[in-house]
């Protein structure tokens, strides 16, 4: 493997050769045969390359602003079943067949990501070819503009194009799109002048059935696992959380500072439950910069869109407690960034969970999914909604005439601040009420049980 070869989960190989330096010694590697793992791989390769080679040397004079662009020519090695790899190649390569043809191309990868017939899985290949398709719109849009100047209304806007393609599609490997707008990011001046406004809320009052979550050490890793994760029981792990970079860094203004001008989906309305809830793509900057707010950017994959912001994260190797688990890019991982009053509705997840809480203060109240029925006394929504997992009651302040039955379910309570880690058992119902400015974490790990 040389050093511009990168190979995915999925056995697929990539080439980023990003500038003249790399593109030559590329060029000499595959001339002097030494691209090659082995003679097998130089028979099978060897064509795929020096193709690539001519197309990059004869090409690449058209985009000297978007070398990302360049991995588009790889794309029937990618998608090596697929038409739609000829399909983009046809459009990076040929404007007036891109003209032609955008809106139907990118109209049909939009709904056939967003419909509920194809798995998981087989999203995938669609989503990372619907990323590709913006680059080749950025391409096209922005191919006579010079933004080395300080063209900033310019860049803004491509940064928006950008993030909007992540928050639809996937990048492959962090490389292309999101390494894209970074780098738009970092040619944009820092806005220094945020004053973070930081109102500490009442904590709500404890319930006559409420108990206190109990507490163990990172290191306490056997009894972690004999005592809370076999048995689904919920704990406050310490000493772990606080060992992360993000916990010194990370608050409201070092977002706006350093990422102000990404966009990210913010969710407004009492809750995601609500009858005026709404969602609103936004960038940090303008997000931040209300005074009167309730929006919450919650369970948001901000590693995808800003991967430089992984380094400033750990992941435990409790995860490994369960057998499922093989390696750490098993975890699933997403933010939640809000204001004091910033509310979760009672609710259960899918998977087990740490809920790491990196600045700022967070109340949980939690209610295991074992003990309680989800409908008569928990109160969940109806099983044929979009939320049959989240209860109607806000438990924070609960009104007992409407919903007796919570009268007889023992909640578990904890005042989370920056530093704690939560375990939720998969299946364990959890509600959150922001006290402060808040910013936590969600590392989702194991089997799902729906």
């Amino acid at each position: 493997m040389n050093n511009f070869m990168t190979r995915s989960k999925n056995g697929y190989s990539y080439i980023f050769p990003y500038n003249e330096r790399y593109l030559k010694q590329l060029v000499i590697e595959v001339k002097e045969d030494k691209c090659y793992r082995d003679e097998d791989d130089k028979k099978e390769m060897k064509f795929v390359y020096q193709s690539l080679i001519d197309d990059l040397l004869s090409d690449r004079e058209k985009m000297p602003q978007f070398p990302e662009l360049l991995w588009l020519y790889e794309l029937n090695v990618v998608f090596e079943n697929t038409i739609f790899g000829d399909y983009l190649r046809k459009m990076i390569l040929n404007e007036k067949y891109y003209n032609e043809n955008r809106e139907r191309i990118k109209n049909f990868l939009f709904k056939i990501i967003h419909t509920g017939a194809l798995e998981v899985k087989e999203k995938i290949k669609w989503k990372i070819l619907y990323t590709c398709f913006i680059l080749i719109e950025i391409y096209y849009e922005y191919k006579n503009v010079d933004l080395s100047k300080e063209n900033n209304e310019k860049i803004i806007s491509l940064i928006k194009k950008c993030d909007n393609g992540l928050m639809v599609g996937i990048d492959v490997e962090n490389k292309y799109l999101s390494r894209y707008a970074f780098l738009l990011h970092e040619m944009l001046p820092k806005k220094q002048n945020y004053e973070e406004e930081n109102i500490e809320i009442e904590i709500p009052k404890r319930l006559e059935t409420s108990l206190t979550i109990p507490t163990i050490m990172i290191e306490e890793e056997e009894k972690f696992i004999t005592e809370y994760f076999n048995k689904s029981k919920p704990v406050i792990i310490k000493g772990y959380v606080n060992k992360w970079d993000g916990y010194n860094k990370w608050n409201h203004k070092y977002f706006y500072i350093n990422h102000g001008y990404r966009n990210i989906p913010v969710e407004y309305g009492k809750s995601y439950t609500s009858e005026d809830y709404y969602s609103k793509v936004e960038s940090f900057c303008d997000y931040l910069d209300k005074k009167t707010f309730n929006g919450y950017l919650a369970q948001h994959d901000i590693f995808h869109q800003i991967p430089i912001l992984r380094k400033d994260v750990m992941i435990t190797s409790l995860i490994f407690s369960d057998t499922t688990v093989n390696s750490f890019d098993d975890v699933d991982m997403n933010i939640f960034l809000g204001k004091s009053s910033s509310y979760s509705p009672l609710h259960q997840d899918p998977r087990c969970n740490f809920f790491c809480q990196v600045y700022g203060k967070k109340f949980v109240r939690l209610a295991s999914n074992k003990k309680y029925d989800k409908e008569n006394e928990l109160y969940c929504y109806d099983s044929t909604t979009t939320h049959p997992n989240s209860s109607r009651v806000n438990v924070f302040d609960i009104d007992y005439n409407k919903y007796p039955s919570m009268k007889n379910v023992i909640f578990e309570d904890y005042l989370m601040e920056a530093g704690d880690c939560l375990f939720i058992p998969r299946g364990y119902f959890h509600s959150m009420y922001g006290i402060t400015n808040s910013i936590s974490l969600s590392q989702w790990f194991g089997e799902k049980i729906f």
